[in-house]
């Protein structure tokens, strides 16, 4: 069985993300905010400096039409609600 995790990225306003999807990037909402995330396996590979770089641009994105709360590089939620977050990893 593969599991899967969310890889969370910013939050924002709850409401759906324009042209987001068709790149794999969601929101979960909760009352009036929303988390943005993008399905990862688990274990979740070694972050790049690509990885890096993708996650900045997408949060970039997002703050041309959303105000942004951004979440720590490495961020990943498993399918039980807990949290992961990778603290001085070395980027490959």
């Amino acid at each position: 069985m593969d599991l899967e995790g969310k890889y969370i990225l910013c939050i924002v306003e709850a409401g759906p993300l324009a042209d987001m999807r068709e790149s794999g990037i969601y929101t979960i909402p909760y009352r009036d905010i929303a988390a943005v995330v993008r399905d990862v396996p688990l274990p979740a590979p070694q972050p790049t400096r690509q990885d890096l770089v993708s996650h900045l641009r997408t949060i970039e994105h997002i703050m041309t039409t959303r105000t942004v709360i951004p979440v720590v590089f490495g961020s990943i939620a498993d399918s039980d609600g807990g949290e992961r977050r990778p603290a001085g990893f070395p980027l490959r």
